[in-house]
């Protein structure tokens, strides 16, 4: 299990070492099955937990487009490859969103008060002041802005709607 586009942001610690780690895996001569999905419905718990404080912020203009995939979905989707042999397999959900989208729905479903996007200079410049004081939040500050200010859309798999996972998730909404 990889990060889907992991290879293209080598300054991107996150995502760069399961890079790393699945170009050894593929030189080493063994077989292997390399899954990257997109982002998981789960994945997306940080965005709730901010709506529910009544604040949900987005960098950038929010227009770059995602289709995460549930946890079903995706394990079903593991099992249907177990015994691909030497591949790289990319996979989202059903639905493709833009972060706007996304955001909107999260704050529609948790009451949230306040719904800004941030300037990306803003959210640059506050990452870079994070750097100093503690590298691995940076990394995870960097990672997130990166994955939500570039498109992130692979081939679309399963049924399942985030929506319908939001009104499911009882310690979610």
């Amino acid at each position: 299990m990889s990060i889907f586009a992991s290879e293209t942001s080598p300054q991107l610690w996150q995502g760069w070492m399961q890079e790393e780690f699945s170009q050894a895996l593929i030189h080493s001569g063994l077989s292997y099955t390399i899954i990257k999905p997109v982002g998981l419905f789960s994945g997306l718990h940080d965005l709730v937990t901010m709506a529910k404080w009544g604040l949900l912020l987005t960098p950038g203009d929010a227009s770059s487009k995602t289709n995460p995939i549930h946890q079903r979905d995706l394990a079903h989707f593991c099992c249907q490859h177990l015994e691909d042999a030497n591949a790289v397999l990319e996979v989202g959900g059903s639905e493709i969103h833009s972060r706007q989208e996304v955001a909107n729905l999260v704050c529609r479903m948790t009451q949230c008060r306040f719904n800004f996007n941030v300037p990306l200079f803003l959210v640059k410049s506050g990452i870079k002041l994070m750097r100093l004081l503690d590298r691995n939040l940076y990394d995870k500050l960097s990672f997130f802005t990166h994955i939500t200010t570039h498109d992130m859309v692979a081939p679309a798999y399963g049924q399942r709607k985030y929506e319908t996972y939001l009104r499911e998730e009882e310690d979610l909404a």
